[in-house]
């Protein structure tokens, strides 16, 4: 097992790094306004300089996905994209497993069959 080694605890003035090791989500437009109040929040309240590796606010996710998808021959397979559910505010959930329909014109997902057994 590694050693695990306890940062020091953090002082105003000190400088912390946001980092983005797969998408750089936080360059988002869906996210950009989220990201701009936790690096507010770190600045002012703790005073911490807040600094962005390059990958932080690359804002790629759909090109990730769609390149996925296209790796894996699955370019016809239906994406969405913007969807509030899940890790969101507010925070909607979708059951797994059952039957839904997705109306693209009016933008509504409608459960079809109860999500609990």
């Amino acid at each position: 097992m590694g050693l695990f080694i306890k940062p020091q605890k953090l002082s105003v003035g000190d400088t912390v790094a946001t980092v983005s090791l797969s998408g750089g989500r936080a360059g988002d437009s869906d996210m950009v306004c989220r990201y701009a109040i936790g690096k507010q929040r770190l600045e002012q309240i703790f005073g911490l300089k807040v600094v962005e590796m390059p990958n932080s606010m690359k804002g790629t996710i759909k090109d990730i996905i769609l390149k996925v998808l296209h790796e894996e021959g699955l370019t016809s397979l239906p994406v969405f994209s913007g969807v509030e559910f899940s890790h969101s505010n507010p925070m909607a959930v979708l059951p797994i497993g059952v039957d839904v329909e997705v109306d693209c014109d009016n933008k509504t997902i409608t459960v079809l069959e109860s999500g609990v057994c």
